[in-house]
């Protein structure tokens, strides 16, 4: 080999190892940007999360003012109550492993197998609340309708009210599960790539 042929190998070798430290930095820099993605993606679904479990927490002393006022019957109002108290803990239960903090500390395929546990544990949970919906508003609305003492138009008007709120509720409750379904399919897309 020529002097000059050595000397062109020499820059060749170099330039493909300048290439090769700006492919690494590229890389580094991808996954913190993904990681900064997903943590972020996390938080949201985690207070979403707290904020679902608050409401339902609430809404225990809430629906048994609300049910005793209207003398309700109390194995209505005790299975309402452990209804809640379940969404809480289920709620609680397939979050707490789910935490922004612990993406930095975990790889993606830990990340992205803990948020399929989560959706698959948040789909069981949406086909457990449309048969408890679909038993607790005839319930309801036969508890209303036997009710002495009641007159018809303040009848009339707590199931219409309870309606336009069940109504709202549902939409409003379909509208977050989807979100938050979508939110998850983002974070395993994220930590695939």
């Amino acid at each position: 080999m020529t002097n000059e042929s050595h000397i062109e190998l020499d820059e060749i070798q170099q330039q493909f190892q300048l290439l090769r430290e700006k492919l690494d930095q590229q890389e580094i820099v991808s996954d913190k940007l993904v990681s900064e993605i997903v943590r972020q993606k996390i938080s949201s679904l985690n207070r979403d999360a707290r904020i679902i479990g608050l409401v339902a927490l609430l809404g225990i002393p809430y629906t048994l003012f609300i049910f005793n006022t209207l003398h309700i019957s109390t194995v209505f109002c005790i299975f309402t109550t452990v209804f809640l108290i379940t969404a809480c803990v289920y709620n609680y239960l397939a979050h707490r492993k789910l935490s922004a903090d612990k993406v930095s500390r975990s790889t993606f395929c830990e990340v992205a197998k803990e948020t399929m546990r989560v959706r698959r544990l948040s789909r069981r949970w949406f086909r457990i609340g449309i048969p408890f919906l679909l038993v607790w508003i005839p319930w309801f609305v036969w508890e209303i309708c036997t009710q002495t003492g009641m007159s018809e138009e303040y009848r009339l008007g707590l199931l219409t009210g309870s309606a336009v709120g069940c109504v709202i509720g549902g939409v409003l409750g379909y509208l977050q599960y989807r979100k938050s379904i979508r939110l998850m399919d983002e974070i395993i897309s994220h930590t695939d790539e």
